[in-house]
């Protein structure tokens, strides 16, 4: 009878570990789940934000340097386009992981994240006009470096003109002199 007692003990206890073991099973295999989907997405979010704030950092300086150095044309636009583009991407990324996301999902359409986009755009935009004005500017600025010097080159000439009409004027009064005395020993 005891043994029989041991042995419906030992079962009862099998049979709990066998449950014990079931329970710890299932919940290491949703944990792994759980931590492969934050890999795979949180992570994968996360990295998208960075490289779209790292990128935006990286925009505002080539607007930056195109705005105080308009001479950076072509380096200067290649990279800010550059920027934009990788940001876009970034952007894109980060769209598709949260919508892909279904906690996310509702947060996406309250907030509007397909608005940034239409900001984005608005912004290259204003880029190109501001560099468009920067190369009018440059071009009038040239223009009106070249009319003052024209301005300075006829202002010398002219100064030459009355030094030489001076100086004409002079010599013609000596003649003029001259001319009245010699005349004056004739009677007439």
């Amino acid at each position: 009878m005891i043994k029989l007692i041991n042995s419906s003990i030992r079962n009862k206890l099998l049979l709990a570990v066998a449950i014990a073991l079931g329970v710890s099973l299932t919940s290491l295999a949703s944990i792994s789940s759980s931590f492969v989907a934050f890999v795979d997405v949180d992570q994968a979010r996360q990295h998208a934000f960075t490289s779209m704030y790292a990128q935006g950092l990286q925009g505002g300086q080539a607007l930056r340097n195109l705005v105080l150095n308009p001479s950076l044309d072509k380096t200067g636009r290649s990279n800010h386009e550059k920027s934009y583009q990788d940001f876009d991407t970034a952007y894109a990324n980060s769209i598709r992981l949260a919508q892909a996301d279904p906690a996310l999902g509702a947060i996406n359409t309250e907030i509007g994240l397909g608005e940034s986009t239409n900001s984005v755009s608005q912004a290259n935009q204003s880029v190109d006009e501001i560099s468009h004005s920067i190369e009018e500017q440059k071009a009038a600025g040239t223009d009106i470096a070249q009319n003052i010097e024209r301005i300075a080159r006829m202002t010398e000439e002219n100064n030459n003109a009355i030094a030489e009409t001076s100086s004409a004027a002079s010599n013609l009064e000596l003649l003029a002199s001259k001319m009245q005395s010699l005349v004056s020993r004739f009677k007439v």
